[in-house]
């Protein structure tokens, strides 16, 4: 069950990711967390997605 559960949530947070202004393929996304992506790939995953999350962001989900 634990299993299930979280290739569900690598599953949502892998789609989560690849939507929005800039739209990402899953399988670029996976490639640029392993470093092996192309420079866009990279940085919408890895700059512009991160700091969407980060916290303080105006795009951070609410804290509480």
């Amino acid at each position: 069950m634990s299993l299930a559960l979280v290739a569900a949530s690598v599953a949502l947070a892998l789609v989560a990711v690849s939507t929005g202004e800039f739209t990402v393929p899953v399988a670029d996304i996976v490639t640029a967390l392993f470093g092996q992506g192309t420079p866009v790939a990279e940085l919408i995953v890895s700059q512009l997605r991160a700091l969407a999350w980060s916290p303080g962001s105006p795009w951070a989900p609410p804290s509480g």
